[in-house]
């Protein structure tokens, strides 16, 4: 990992849209998790 940053020309939501984009159109199979936590007050 570099210390040093390297501005992109895309923001967070336009690269997270190209990664999932590329890897449904890649991969023959995608499993995913989301874990959902509840707030208790």
């Amino acid at each position: 990992m570099s210390i040093y940053k390297i501005p992109l020309p895309l923001n967070i939501l336009e690269a997270a849209r190209e990664r999932i984009t590329w890897t449904l159109n890649t991969l023959p199979r995608v499993v995913s998790h989301f874990l959902a936590a509840k707030t208790l007050v």
